[in-house]
């Protein structure tokens, strides 16, 4: 697949150029929202594996052998922004440091190989998990297809490109016969390998696989934990649920808005929190009723648990709305799991107001034989611990924050 220089003039091999050129640029600025560590490394894992598996031929027809361009297996991992990036870098540093297709005639593989065979191949999979389910078998058979035909339309975009600027004196339907056959025949190497690749990954990282996390997820209510001091510990899952959110239940929206903004999560945010959550109540459980998608997020840490949230819970269990928990971080087990006291623990959160319920509920935490954690805040932990050392004068106690 690979043109060599001199095939197409120099004006279609320009108009390619920049076509490529602005079609990777647009990708590059939308791969900024999706870049992680882990990601960066996958892309470049990925780069690796495909300019390895394009240096393996296989034999077609008439002596002529084909290779992988990786162009759908690429989007399946990596998705279409990084996918294309993927391709890109291949196609370039085949071109510059190993001549491996023409230098005039860059924009006209980085069109054919990359872009095409890239959009082509996410057109496909995207299509294919539409019309039937999102089974491993499913995607595996989606990539096939996905292979095959991205090779398939390069090839054809090839032809029109020849058709309006080729310089070689072979007529226009010969090429074109030549061209879709051979690589008919390519494309069905391709879906095999592109096939076995993703059936590997789906079976020992299905994480790795783009198109398996890109599912649908359920209408319902999702229990979304957010960071309790470092913003890193957030789940790729939580992002993914809170942008597929169309609302978000925040505690305290200024708060929620910091990580919103950090993970690029354009949900609308909505004011939830224990003053006003009882009269939010049957608005928030009407949306869900529509087959809404509502995340419940707290300031920090596992919603409902000391934190607004319970009272919705209940009455979704009530109604027999779907309610869908995340794990995620928790201060009550970070801290029990330093702590080097029983792995039996009793979680009792924060102190009731009145002084009489403080020491009835002491009372009867003395006879626990367990660990117990307490929620307090830093302007009343002061005042909290005498309470605390006359019932429990002989155990140790551990504060953290």
């Amino acid at each position: 697949m690979h043109v060599p220089d001199g095939f197409i003039n120099a004006p279609v091999s320009a108009a390619t150029g920049l076509i490529s050129l602005g079609t990777i640029w647009a990708y590059i600025r939308n791969a900024k929202n999706l870049v992680a560590d882990r990601l960066i490394a996958l892309t470049g894992m990925m780069s690796a594996l495909i300019f390895v598996l394009q240096m393996i031929n296989f034999p077609i027809a008439a002596g002529t052998s084909g290779h992988l361009l990786g162009g759908a297996l690429a989007v399946i991992v990596l998705g279409p922004s990084l996918g294309i990036i993927c391709i890109s870098i291949v196609v370039v540093i085949q071109s510059l440091l190993f001549a491996d297709g023409g230098l005039s005639a860059l924009g006209v593989n980085l069109l054919n190989m990359a872009v095409v065979t890239s959009l082509i191949g996410w057109l496909v999979i995207s299509t294919w998990k539409k019309l039937f389910n999102e089974s491993y078998s499913s995607i595996i058979s989606g990539s096939f297809i996905a292979g095959l035909l991205s090779v398939v339309f390069s090839s054809i975009a090839f032809v029109l490109e020849y058709a309006i600027g080729g310089t070689v004196a072979v007529p226009l339907g010969s090429v074109l016969i030549a061209m879709v056959s051979s690589h008919v025949l390519i494309g069905i190497g391709e879906g095999i390998i592109t096939g076995l690749i993703v059936s590997l990954l789906l079976r020992v990282r299905s994480d790795l696989v783009y198109v398996n996390q890109n599912k649908e997820i359920k209408k319902g209510l999702y229990i979304v934990p957010t960071p309790i001091g470092n913003l890193g510990d957030i789940t790729y899952r939580a992002i993914e649920i809170l942008k597929k959110s169309d609302l978000i239940l925040c505690e305290d929206t200024r708060i929620s808005k910091k990580v919103m903004e950090k993970f690029d999560v354009k949900s609308k945010l909505f004011s939830n929190h224990k003053f006003n959550e009882k009269k939010n109540l049957s608005l928030i459980i009407n949306h869900l009723r529509n087959d809404k998608i509502i995340s419940l997020v707290s300031d920090a840490g596992t919603p409902g648990i000391s934190d607004p949230g319970a009272i919705l819970v209940r009455e979704c269990v009530k109604e027999k709305i779907n309610i869908f928990p995340l794990p995620g971080p928790s201060a009550v087990s970070t801290a029990v799991s330093i702590s080097g006291f029983s792995e039996k623990y009793f979680f009792y959160g924060f102190f009731p107001t009145k002084l009489k319920d403080i020491k009835n509920d002491l009372k009867f935490l003395t006879q626990l034989d367990s660990s117990i954690v307490f929620f307090m805040s830093p302007k009343k932990i002061n005042k909290a611990i005498p309470f605390i050392k006359d019932s429990f004068s002989e155990r140790d106690i551990l504060i953290c924050r």
